[in-house]
């Protein structure tokens, strides 16, 4: 799908500028940008399974 939306499907001759035309890959890498951003600097030293989940060990 992503494929599909990203798709340059102007033609030569367009009068559109080149962002109009890519803004489909332009909203994308912003989005998987933002999402890998907050994950190194927000998340990522909060993953891990919760106390109250983990499982029962023997003494």
């Amino acid at each position: 799908m992503t494929a599909q939306a990203t798709a340059d499907r102007r033609p030569l001759n367009s009068p559109q500028p080149w962002y109009l035309c890519c803004g489909a890959v332009l909203f994308l890498g912003a989005v998987a940008l933002g999402g890998f951003t907050y994950y190194w600097f927000v998340q990522r030293a909060r993953t891990g399974v919760l106390a109250e989940h983990a499982a029962a060990t023997a003494p």
